[in-house]
């Protein structure tokens, strides 16, 4: 039935299984029937049965050839409609797996947010672990969870209960949040926005954390573990730091303007091309720092450590650098430890010198220099010699420079870069 249905709907169908069937019953006509077949070779044009028969036959297979070819235009159509079906429908599902999926994402995302904000704290790090996990399983979710766990770090340590509670020390779940977020190795928030501003961190530990670009400024981090993280071109512009341990930390690039870092520990930090102005380094330790090419215009060195230190190209108008360390040893001259300070290109005019200038000083400043040019420099140095230190050090602390007013600080460096040239390749 349901053939004779589709041979009925399809015109070209019925037409060739019309010809086929007369075609078929003229032939069998001609092969049975004298009379037929002269009648049918007449009709036809031909003289003789066998050319009648012959003709008959080529006609019926190419009417079969298109047969054959209509249905199979007709099957190829049908797999394409039932193609298109079964993908439609595959979509279709895709579609609503995925409703699904996003349904089942923001069901996660509401549920870990409401236990953030529970009163009990293993609840709230379960949400926080929660939000940790779908961040991981969605790159798109990645920074807004990344801003929620921020936030919830920001706001917690914010409160005031909590700064008298935890002033030296964080709770164990803001320091599981932080070894959670940045110190763990994995990739689920490198490269995003870490908003981490005013947050209440003294004595954290973030040794290794990847805070890049980070804004941290305003953050308490006194007597935080800081060693070898990384901070390029992090924001710590009035950051407290007091005692933190900044050890070998990356600090390439970052604005530490107005900081707080009283006898921090920086020995061997990567502080190039870093912006230090304003701030309060007195008495931190940058032996071995890398500080080439930074800013630390207007900041106070007091009594610090730049024992090794690298400050090439640094910028230091304005610093005050009275009881600065800067020779490892007794042993090393006073011209070896003002080049390897300051090396050739360093601005550090109006620095704030130590008095106490000695005549064993100025001898040592011109080794190896000609006998005139000695002359000429140590009548230049004699009237800042034995000056009265502003402040009273320890007794063999070391310190080299100090006070004079900010004129008799940039006569004595013009002074002695003009001798400078003059001092022979040995004493470099």
């Amino acid at each position: 039935m349901n053939t004779l249905s589709k041979i009925k709907d399809n015109p070209l169908l019925s037409f060739l299984i019309f010809l086929l069937v007369l075609a078929f019953g003229a032939f069998v006509g001609v092969l049975l029937s004298e009379c037929i077949a002269t009648y049918v070779s007449r009709l036809l044009g031909l003289s003789e049965k066998n050319e009648a028969l012959k003709f008959l036959g080529i006609g019926m297979g190419g009417i079969l050839i298109a047969l054959q070819a209509l249905m199979s235009y007709k099957r190829t159509k049908a797999m394409e409609k039932t193609a298109n079906e079964q993908a439609k429908a595959t979509g279709e599902q895709a579609k609503a797996n995925l409703h699904t999926e996003q349904g089942q994402r923001q069901d996660r995302l509401k549920n870990a947010i409401e236990h953030l904000g529970h009163k009990s704290e293993s609840v709230r790090l379960g949400g926080a672990y929660e939000l940790f996990h779908l961040a991981k399983d969605t790159n798109e979710l990645r920074q807004t969870v990344l801003d929620i766990l921020c936030a919830h770090i920001r706001q917690t340590t914010g409160e005031s209960k909590y700064r008298k509670t935890h002033k030296s020390k964080p709770s164990e779940e803001v320091q599981s949040l932080l070894t959670l977020l940045f110190v763990q190795k994995h990739e689920a928030f490198k490269c995003l926005r870490i908003d981490l501003q005013g947050s209440h961190l003294n004595g954290a530990n973030l040794q290794g954390a990847r805070l890049e670009r980070a804004f941290m400024n305003e953050a308490y981090l006194q007597k935080a573990d800081l060693s070898e993280a990384h901070l390029q071109e992090a924001d710590l512009s009035g950051a407290h730091l007091q005692m933190a341990d900044l050890c070998h930390v990356h600090l390439r690039g970052a604005v530490l303007n107005e900081a707080s870092l009283q006898w921090a520990f920086l020995c061997g930090a990567r502080l190039q091309g870093a912006f230090i102005c304003d701030a309060n380094l007195q008495g931190a330790n940058l032996v071995e720092a890398r500080l080439e090419g930074g800013f630390l215009d207007n900041s106070n060195l007091q009594g610090s450590y730049l024992l090794g230190a690298h400050l090439q190209g640094v910028t230091l108008n304005g610093a005050d650098l009275r009881g600065v360390q800067f020779r490892e040893s007794r042993g090393s001259t006073f011209a070896e430890s003002m080049r390897n300070l300051i090396g050739t290109e360093t601005e550090f005019s109006h620095m704030i010198f130590e008095g106490g200038l000695s005549q064993e000083d100025v001898d040592s400043l011109v080794e190896g220099m000609s006998d005139k040019e000695a002359n000429i420099l140590c009548i230049k140095m004699s009237s800042h010699i034995d000056k009265p230190k502003s402040n009273q050090l320890p007794q063999d602390s070391g310190a080299i420079i100090g006070s004079y007013t900010a004129e008799e600080a940039e006569q004595w460096i013009a002074e002695y870069k003009k001798a400078m040239p003059e001092v022979s390749e040995d004493d470099s």
